[in-house]
């Protein structure tokens, strides 16, 4: 339907992207070859094939590659040929539901030209013939199928250690339909003694799915080698905690000796939102030390430390290894500081300005006045009192930056005489952008703009050049747009400074998952702080884009996108 679209369709006709990803399947089967589990099979139902995935895993990343090259694991020349859904069965094999029918295309999205080729290729009709396709090993026999509903309930427990998931997952599912008190001793034997890490995985989630809220078992998978064991342990006791006080206590000294594994150290962050506030505090502070670079671990922080966000802050501004600045230090003062606005506790936004209230100002006082600038515009009833006026309101010897921030700071309080005050920092005339869509558009940035473009927007060495009047991002809206939909590769110059590397990354990547009102705020957002004034984009403008421009799947190059601006004009 849209390959009359630059960069859809390769020169022979056939799909570059997929455009209709759906029903992803990771085998767990155990008839094919044993490199095939764990692989990811995705049905591409407009380009009649099915893609192979094979997946890699370093830390907390996937990352999934073709597992043939220039071809799919299955692909049909028959038109009508539309896999819809997968799975694996009991024997192993993969079985596929073929919905086959000649026109897939919702009514709304379908053009002139694909309703005229329909119509004039019968592409209609017949609409009742879908099959199911049985996929297996060339010459492989078809094993006889066990009757797990005629099984014991120590077969069930048994077949918990099974090859194939399919039955590993029916075994779970029948023992926790059955509650059959008798396989608690079994279940817990087996995540004593089973070599199989999968087994005894599936005898934790057996044992939570009876609602065995008895922790010895699940305290015991503490000290299991395997990390899916601990972390799964960690989830259920956090799960039991509510009607199981004593469990905190058992938890505590286990989660203050930070993990090497970044795996379970994940896990420890977000299970320390059930700690008592001193011994969170501790674990969480330890996290940072170690795993502060990291957003993932930065915003799980944020989810945990819920409510103690202001104590976090302090014990950590205190902290001796704090006194030296670093971009992930500033970020995550900030979004604790925008918690902290967001919850609106007058005693800790008192305190707040009181703290930064100073004439030297070190970077911490910098980050936490960014963090207080971010926020909704306040009613009146909103502002927070203040019984004087603060001095950093009416200091106008900073930075042109900082000023502007300290203006936005000062909507957010209230004091004796403040609206007859004729020295106080005037807000920026030129700031257009809604504060609801400023705000979102700033924490967005500081998780997946900062890390490479800096705090400030001047470009990081080694990493991206800057977006402070870059004309990049200054300029055409719809040359902003495609560039974070698609990616973009160097060379680039910005303000007439030729970047490239070494000096920064080779490619910018595409974020084309993220959600079009996600990327108006960010995109809104650069455009209008550092000094800009550009006009904002809305998330109409950002899903048309996207939509027009779906067939690209490589960066965009300086020159590709100066071809693509002439055009236009």
């Amino acid at each position: 339907n849209r390959g009359y679209i630059k960069g859809t369709l390769n020169s022979d006709g056939s799909l570059i992207e997929f455009t209709s990803a759906c029903a992803p399947l990771v085998y767990r089967g155990d008839l094919f070859q044993s490199e095939v589990i764990g692989n990811v099979f995705v049905c591409e139902p407009t380009g009649n094939l099915i893609k192979q995935n094979t997946l890699s895993e370093k830390g907390l990343i996937t990352t999934a590659m073709n597992a043939y090259h220039e071809k799919e694991f299955l692909a049909s020349s028959d038109e009508r040929f539309r896999p819809v859904w997968m799975t694996s069965g009991p024997d192993g094999a993969l079985y596929i539901a073929d919905m086959y029918r000649g026109i897939i295309q919702h009514g709304l999205y379908m053009s002139p030209y694909l309703r005229e080729t329909i119509l004039k290729r019968n592409l209609h009709s017949p609409i009742n013939l879908g099959r199911i396709w049985r996929i297996s090993p060339e010459y492989s026999a078809i094993s006889r199928p066990i009757k797990l509903s005629e099984a014991s309930t120590a077969k069930l427990v048994e077949m918990l250690g099974h090859k194939n998931g399919w039955y590993r997952d029916m075994a779970q599912r029948l023992l926790v339909e059955k509650q059959d008190p008798e396989a608690i001793q079994k279940l817990e034997q087996l995540l004593q003694q089973s070599p199989d890490y999968l087994a005894r995985l599936h005898a934790l989630w057996t044992l939570e799915g009876m609602e065995m809220v008895q922790p010895d078992p699940y305290l015991m998978a503490l000290q299991d080698h395997h990390v899916q064991v601990r972390v799964a342990s960690m989830r259920i006791l956090e799960n039991i905690s509510a009607i199981n006080p004593g469990v905190v206590n058992r938890l505590e000294q286990y989660m203050l000796l930070v993990p090497t594994n970044e795996i379970q150290a994940l896990q420890t962050t977000l299970t320390a939102g059930i700690m008592k506030p001193l011994i969170k505090q501790e674990i969480l502070i330890q996290i940072l030390a170690k795993y502060l670079n990291d957003p993932l671990f930065r915003n799980a922080v944020l989810s945990s430390i819920h409510n103690q966000e202001y104590q976090l802050l302090r014990a950590l501004v205190n902290q001796s290894d704090w006194i030296q600045y670093s971009s992930d230090k500033e970020i995550m003062l900030e979004i604790l500081v925008a918690a902290i606005v967001k919850k609106r506790d007058q005693k800790e936004l008192r305190e707040l300005i009181v703290l930064v209230d100073r004439d030297s100002l070190e970077w911490t006082h910098r980050a936490i006045i960014s963090g207080l600038s971010v926020h909704d515009t306040p009613t009146d009833s909103d502002r927070i009192p203040l019984e004087v006026t603060p001095d950093i309101f009416t200091n106008t010897v900073h930075d042109l930056d900082l000023n502007s921030k300290i203006s936005r700071v000062s909507t957010l309080y209230i004091w004796p005489g403040k609206e007859t005050k004729a020295d106080l920092i005037k807000p920026k005339p030129t700031y257009q952008l809604d504060p609801k869509i400023f705000a979102q558009g700033r924490s967005l940035y500081l998780t997946i703009c900062s890390n490479c473009h800096g705090i400030d927007g001047k470009g990081l060495a080694r990493f991206a050049p800057p977006l402070v009047r870059s004309e990049w991002v200054l300029g055409d809206p719809k040359r902003f747009t495609i560039i974070l939909l698609h990616g973009m590769e160097g060379p680039v110059t910005v303000n007439g400074i030729k970047y490239d590397a070494p000096d920064i990354l080779p490619v910018m990547p595409s974020f084309a998952s993220t959600s079009a009102g996600n990327l108006a705020a960010v995109m809104s957002y650069i455009r209008q702080e550092w000094g800009h004034d550009a006009s904002s984009i809305d998330a109409g403008t950002v899903g048309t884009i996207r939509v027009s421009t779906q067939g690209k799947v490589t960066p965009w190059t300086t020159a590709e996108l100066l071809e693509l601006e002439n055009h236009e004009e």
